[in-house]
């Protein structure tokens, strides 16, 4: 399922990113990487602030739907 589907709480792993080489390096630098637990902050206009590793990150909605979690 994708990223953009969680609730705010969630959380999950990352089991793959789509998109083209660009997009998933930059969503890499962000930490966004199979295999990272990421949990749900905030939800707003779209946009989602996230826990990742240690920090907090602010994504859109079409980043979010690139991401894909692992089902639970």
């Amino acid at each position: 399922m994708p990223l953009a589907m969680l609730g705010i709480g969630d959380e999950a792993r990352i089991a793959s990113i789509a998109g083209n080489d660009e997009t998933r390096k930059r969503l890499e630098t962000l930490g966004f990487v199979p295999g990272t637990p990421v949990r749900v902050l905030q939800i707003a206009a779209g946009n989602m602030i996230l826990a990742v590793h240690e920090s907090r990150v602010a994504i859109g909605k079409d980043l979010a739907m690139r991401i894909r979690m692992e089902a639970a």
